[in-house]
């Protein structure tokens, strides 16, 4: 397998596992009461802003991967431009899930995710803002690996 392919796969993996950790974590952290909306399955204002720093962290991170393991910028060009178009065609495509019934108060972890899976739905604000925090990070991060490896070169005669 190709360097650069195994560093778009690479960057791709470190996204997921950042993006799921952190979500995990986050909600864990939080508790359902803040993730969620009063008596509905929306996310609250407060999980929008965290979950759009987590997208944010982790298209970094991946950013950073793909050009390590690539070796050049490339790789996370590739990466940027596939989670743009995969991320800006799940946007498209909306979610079509129908109004969700309101929440019981008091459930636990367990009952509330299970209704999640099955009437959550994912904010407007986050189907729009998610493919261009991952192309923002994602290119941030391979700069920021192309800034230092310049930075770090001795100086030419």
């Amino acid at each position: 397998m190709s360097r650069k392919v195994l560093a778009v796969l690479a960057g791709w993996l470190v996204l997921t596992v950042v993006v799921m950790a952190g979500f995990a974590l986050g909600s864990m952290a939080l508790g359902f009461e803040r993730v969620l909306r009063p008596g509905s399955y929306d996310a609250s204002p407060l999980w929008i802003a965290i979950s759009s720093g987590i997208t944010l962290v982790a298209a970094l991170c991946a950013g950073v991967v793909s050009t390590l393991i690539g070796r050049g910028t490339g790789p996370a060009r590739v990466l940027a431009a596939a989670v743009l178009v995969l991320g800006t065609g799940a946007a498209i495509a909306g979610d079509g899930r129908p109004d969700p019934p309101p929440r019981v108060e008091g459930a636990s972890a367990r009952e509330v995710m299970a209704a999640l899976a099955e009437h959550g739905r994912e904010p407007l604000v986050t189907r729009i803002s998610n493919p261009l925090l991952g192309l923002t990070g994602i290119l941030v991060g391979w700069a920021s690996v192309r800034r230092r490896s310049a930075g770090a070169s001795p100086p030419t005669p």
